[in-house]
């Protein structure tokens, strides 16, 4: 999977689903979107803070199961903040709805 790299960062958060198959980025997302009013709370949080620490969101269907939701940031210490907000609800409410949640920052200069 090709990231971006004019970011020195990045925070995923990788949704992934054994129970449903997508084609479609938007669509996996609108379907996370509708679990939960918490996780349509969450993403938009998200979306804010990002763009508050000049960030930029981008969804990515890894494969038919798997979406990935990345936060490219310029700085780590900005993405270990996101990267602890709402963890336990948000891995709570997806297993509630067969819905597994990781999240990981990864260094985009090590490429």
């Amino acid at each position: 999977m090709q990231l971006r790299n004019d970011f020195k960062y990045a925070l995923i958060e990788e949704y992934k689903t054994y129970w449903n198959a997508y084609d479609n980025p938007n669509e996996f997302y609108s379907d996370i979107l509708s679990m939960d009013s918490s996780m349509f709370e969450h993403f938009t949080a998200r979306r804010m803070s990002a763009k508050g620490m000049s960030a930029v969101t981008e969804l990515k269907l890894l494969d038919q199961n798997t979406l990935w939701f990345v936060i490219y940031g310029k700085t780590k210490r900005a993405l270990e903040c996101l990267e602890s907000i709402n963890q336990d609800n948000i891995k709570f409410l997806g297993s509630k709805h067969r819905l597994e949640v990781k999240r990981k920052i990864i260094d985009l200069q090590d490429k």
